[in-house]
Protein backbone atom coordinates (compact mmCIF):
# COMPACT_ATOMS: atom_id res chain seq x y z
CA UNK A 1 0.00 0.00 0.00
CA UNK A 2 1.06 3.07 -0.93
CA UNK A 3 0.73 6.34 1.34
CA UNK A 4 0.98 10.49 1.15
CA UNK A 5 1.57 11.35 4.49
CA UNK A 6 3.07 15.64 4.97
CA UNK A 7 6.63 14.20 5.15
CA UNK A 8 6.57 12.22 1.51
CA UNK A 9 5.55 8.83 0.63
CA UNK A 10 5.87 5.34 2.56
CA UNK A 11 5.21 2.34 1.36
CA UNK A 12 3.71 -0.26 4.11
CA UNK A 13 3.99 -4.54 3.32
CA UNK A 14 0.39 -5.72 4.49
CA UNK A 15 1.42 -9.34 3.33
CA UNK A 16 4.38 -10.85 5.98
CA UNK A 17 7.30 -11.45 3.68
CA UNK A 18 7.68 -15.06 2.03
CA UNK A 19 10.98 -15.25 3.42
CA UNK A 20 12.64 -14.28 6.62
CA UNK A 21 13.65 -10.86 7.63
CA UNK A 22 16.74 -9.68 6.41
CA UNK A 23 18.96 -10.08 10.01
CA UNK A 24 19.45 -6.98 11.76
CA UNK A 25 19.51 -6.02 15.45
CA UNK A 26 16.68 -6.82 17.49
CA UNK A 27 13.90 -4.60 17.27
CA UNK A 28 13.13 -4.76 21.31
CA UNK A 29 15.52 -5.33 24.56
CA UNK A 30 17.51 -8.26 24.72
CA UNK A 31 17.15 -10.02 27.61
CA UNK A 32 19.48 -12.83 27.72
CA UNK A 33 23.32 -13.77 25.88
CA UNK A 34 25.64 -16.06 26.35
CA UNK A 35 28.74 -16.53 24.62
CA UNK A 36 30.10 -20.12 23.13
CA UNK A 37 32.43 -21.81 24.56
CA UNK A 38 35.36 -20.97 22.05
CA UNK A 39 33.78 -17.32 22.40
CA UNK A 40 33.44 -17.34 18.77
CA UNK A 41 29.18 -16.44 18.70
CA UNK A 42 27.39 -14.75 21.05
CA UNK A 43 23.51 -15.98 21.39
CA UNK A 44 21.14 -13.43 22.47
CA UNK A 45 17.63 -13.87 23.23
CA UNK A 46 14.88 -10.94 23.43
CA UNK A 47 11.14 -9.65 23.73
CA UNK A 48 10.74 -9.77 19.74
CA UNK A 49 7.64 -11.80 19.96
CA UNK A 50 6.19 -9.40 17.21
CA UNK A 51 8.83 -10.81 14.83
CA UNK A 52 10.73 -13.85 12.95
CA UNK A 53 13.95 -13.66 15.39
CA UNK A 54 13.75 -13.83 18.90
CA UNK A 55 17.41 -15.88 19.16
CA UNK A 56 19.85 -14.39 17.40
CA UNK A 57 23.87 -15.67 16.43
CA UNK A 58 26.22 -12.99 16.05
CA UNK A 59 29.77 -12.55 15.77
CA UNK A 60 31.47 -11.00 19.05
CA UNK A 61 34.92 -10.00 16.35
CA UNK A 62 32.84 -7.78 13.77
CA UNK A 63 29.37 -7.04 16.08
CA UNK A 64 27.73 -8.60 12.57
CA UNK A 65 24.55 -10.50 12.93
CA UNK A 66 25.52 -14.28 11.83
CA UNK A 67 21.59 -16.25 12.17
CA UNK A 68 18.73 -16.19 13.85
CA UNK A 69 14.83 -17.84 14.21
CA UNK A 70 11.62 -17.90 15.99
CA UNK A 71 13.23 -20.04 19.32
CA UNK A 72 10.05 -18.90 21.40
CA UNK A 73 6.63 -16.99 21.65
CA UNK A 74 6.93 -15.14 24.62
CA UNK A 75 10.36 -13.11 25.74
CA UNK A 76 13.36 -15.11 26.06
CA UNK A 77 14.94 -14.23 29.82
CA UNK A 78 17.82 -17.05 29.42
CA UNK A 79 20.45 -18.48 27.39
CA UNK A 80 23.17 -21.02 28.01
CA UNK A 81 26.09 -22.73 25.45
CA UNK A 82 26.71 -26.21 26.86
CA UNK A 83 30.66 -26.54 27.36
CA UNK A 84 31.20 -28.37 24.51
CA UNK A 85 29.33 -25.79 22.23
CA UNK A 86 26.84 -28.61 20.54
CA UNK A 87 23.46 -27.59 22.24
CA UNK A 88 22.01 -23.80 23.32
CA UNK A 89 19.41 -24.02 25.81
CA UNK A 90 16.59 -21.03 26.38
CA UNK A 91 13.81 -20.50 28.75
CA UNK A 92 11.09 -18.04 28.23
CA UNK A 93 8.44 -16.01 29.55
CA UNK A 94 5.92 -18.59 27.64
CA UNK A 95 3.30 -20.50 29.74
CA UNK A 96 4.85 -23.58 29.81
CA UNK A 97 1.90 -25.18 28.57
CA UNK A 98 2.58 -28.00 25.49
CA UNK A 99 1.76 -25.21 22.66
CA UNK A 100 3.96 -22.54 24.57
CA UNK A 101 7.25 -24.63 26.00
CA UNK A 102 9.66 -22.29 28.36
CA UNK A 103 12.28 -24.70 28.33
CA UNK A 104 13.71 -25.75 25.02
CA UNK A 105 16.90 -27.26 24.38
CA UNK A 106 18.57 -26.56 20.55
CA UNK A 107 21.40 -27.80 18.24
CA UNK A 108 23.94 -25.01 18.03
CA UNK A 109 24.73 -25.97 14.73
CA UNK A 110 21.20 -26.62 12.67
CA UNK A 111 19.34 -24.25 15.26
CA UNK A 112 17.00 -27.46 15.37
CA UNK A 113 14.79 -27.74 18.27
CA UNK A 114 16.37 -31.06 20.26
CA UNK A 115 13.87 -31.27 22.67
CA UNK A 116 10.99 -29.52 24.99
CA UNK A 117 11.71 -29.76 29.03
CA UNK A 118 8.41 -29.82 30.44
CA UNK A 119 7.77 -28.75 34.25
CA UNK A 120 7.94 -25.50 34.89
CA UNK A 121 4.36 -23.34 35.40
CA UNK A 122 5.90 -20.22 35.37
CA UNK A 123 8.20 -18.16 33.48
CA UNK A 124 11.65 -19.61 33.36
CA UNK A 125 14.47 -17.02 34.18
CA UNK A 126 17.59 -19.05 34.50
CA UNK A 127 19.54 -22.37 32.81
CA UNK A 128 22.83 -23.23 33.35
CA UNK A 129 25.00 -26.31 32.41
CA UNK A 130 27.09 -28.47 34.57
CA UNK A 131 30.54 -27.92 33.74
CA UNK A 132 30.64 -31.63 32.55
CA UNK A 133 27.44 -31.02 30.34
CA UNK A 134 25.51 -34.09 31.84
CA UNK A 135 23.28 -31.53 33.70
CA UNK A 136 21.43 -28.59 33.03
CA UNK A 137 19.55 -26.37 35.69
CA UNK A 138 16.38 -24.27 35.48
CA UNK A 139 14.93 -21.86 37.42
CA UNK A 140 11.57 -19.60 37.15
CA UNK A 141 8.67 -17.92 38.64
CA UNK A 142 7.09 -21.10 39.82
CA UNK A 143 9.15 -20.99 42.92
CA UNK A 144 11.76 -24.19 41.42
CA UNK A 145 15.04 -25.03 40.46
CA UNK A 146 14.84 -27.87 38.22
CA UNK A 147 17.78 -30.27 37.49
CA UNK A 148 17.91 -32.21 34.05
CA UNK A 149 19.87 -35.19 32.60
CA UNK A 150 20.81 -33.99 28.81
CA UNK A 151 21.13 -36.95 27.98
CA UNK A 152 17.61 -38.78 28.44
CA UNK A 153 15.89 -35.00 28.50
CA UNK A 154 14.35 -36.16 31.37
CA UNK A 155 14.10 -33.99 34.87
CA UNK A 156 15.65 -35.76 37.68
CA UNK A 157 15.24 -32.67 40.84
CA UNK A 158 12.85 -30.71 41.37
CA UNK A 159 14.28 -28.63 44.35
CA UNK A 160 11.23 -26.47 46.23
CA UNK A 161 10.93 -23.98 49.30
CA UNK A 162 11.41 -20.94 47.80
CA UNK A 163 8.79 -18.32 48.30
CA UNK A 164 9.05 -16.10 45.22
CA UNK A 165 10.48 -17.15 42.01
CA UNK A 166 13.87 -18.00 41.25
CA UNK A 167 16.06 -15.97 38.80
CA UNK A 168 19.95 -17.03 38.80
CA UNK A 169 21.66 -20.51 38.89
CA UNK A 170 25.42 -21.81 39.31
CA UNK A 171 26.75 -25.23 39.13
CA UNK A 172 30.42 -25.04 41.60
CA UNK A 173 33.15 -25.44 39.40
CA UNK A 174 33.09 -29.33 40.00
CA UNK A 175 29.64 -29.70 39.14
CA UNK A 176 28.40 -30.95 42.30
Amino acid sequence: MLVTTPSGLRIWRLEPPAEPDALGGHASEAWAAAFSPDGKVLATGSDDTGERQTIKFWDPASGMPLTGWKGHTAMVAALVFSPDGRMLASGSLDSGQPCNPNLLLWDARSRARLAILPGHSGWVRAVVFSPDGRWLASAGDDSTARLWEVATRTARAVLTGHALRVTSLAFSPDGR
